[in-house]
């Protein structure tokens, strides 16, 4: 009598073992699969703030730069036949949304290269901004037609360079985010691939100790 219940014991020490086991395991799963997806969420999010959003202000500031060129063209088109205020104004304007567009920019700047075509890019872009202000102070003043022209092409090699800046900095950041984003989507697999290998694990020590089990209480 003693020894079947010291069997009977024993039997339900392995029981309880097991299924604590199998608990230990569902719940290593289910951790597993909440810190994935965290990591996940939080690397997203970084992709997002970092790098997407820098090629949005990127995008809007060259397309704020390239109105400014239309304006400061079509100021010296329509002079002496219209106002000269209100290009001034649209100047102001599309120079302040520039310059509001990289100061946004400035705060996802993600490593040195980046930081250097920012740089660069608000170093021409200050340079064109001057020369262009010194115009159309001239054609608010009432400076000839040939003098605006003058200063008008003389400004051109610098709208060249502050262009060319403009589209190196939004096409660095573009390359820049396309490769995040395939990172976060290589780590995203990874982090599949682990939780899944951890359910196939859990699932087959189940099985061993279903098969224990089961033979316990045949014996």
């Amino acid at each position: 009598m003693m020894k079947k219940r010291l069997e009977n014991m024993k039997i339900s020490r392995k029981l309880r073992f097991g299924f604590l086991t199998v608990t230990l395991l569902g719940v290593l799963i289910g951790l597993a699969g909440i810190g994935g997806m965290l990591i996940m969420l939080q690397a997203q999010q970084t992709s997002y703030e970092k790098y997407m959003r820098g090629v949005q202000y990127s995008t809007n500031a060259e397309a704020a730069f390239a109105r400014s060129k239309g304006v400061v063209k079509d100021l010296y088109i329509n002079y002496g036949r219209s106002s000269t205020e209100p290009y001034k104004d649209l100047v102001e304007t599309q120079f302040s949304t520039v310059s509001q567009q990289l100061f946004t920019y400035s705060k996802t700047i993600c490593d040195s290269t980046d930081e250097a075509n920012f740089n660069a890019t608000k170093t021409a872009f200050a340079n064109y901004k001057t020369l262009i202000d010194s115009y159309v102070s001239a054609a608010v003043g009432g400076s000839s037609q040939t003098e605006l022209y003058n200063q008008l092409y003389s400004s051109k090699t610098q709208a060249d360079a502050a262009d060319a800046a403009f589209k190196a900095m939004s096409a660095y950041k573009s390359e820049v985010a396309a490769n995040q984003l395939a990172a976060t989507r290589t780590l995203s697999l990874v982090i599949i691939g682990i939780v899944a290998l951890i359910i196939v694990l859990s699932l087959t020590v189940a099985l061993v100790l279903s098969g224990k089990i089961s033979r316990i209480i045949s014996h």
